[in-house]
């Protein structure tokens, strides 16, 4: 019989992170989000329509820029998960 190993999604929080400390690994290694050779343009940016841009990323190859929201009180996969493919705006 193979094993079975079962996990639970936790929070940022209650893996005992913070919110900076994964916008820093994201903003140190953006490759690590698995969606090709991306390259940090900005970090901790306000914007236009009020609030401010956690990380904007960009993809050389494909021009693709990603938003990426970090927040520390949800879970880490689905909030990794959640970035936006669009151009950036002023």
């Amino acid at each position: 019989m193979n094993d079975l190993s079962i996990s639970n999604t936790v929070s940022i929080k209650e893996a005992g992170f913070t919110e900076e400390w994964l916008q820093t690994l994201i903003w140190e290694n953006p490759n690590c989000l698995g969606l090709g050779e991306l390259e940090s343009i900005t970090q901790e940016t306000a914007v236009s329509s009020g609030g401010r841009l956690d990380i904007l990323l960009k993809n050389s190859d494909t021009d693709a820029m990603y938003e990426v929201e970090v927040n520390e009180n949800v879970n880490i996969f689905p909030e990794i998960a959640r970035l936006n493919n669009n151009w950036w705006k002023d």
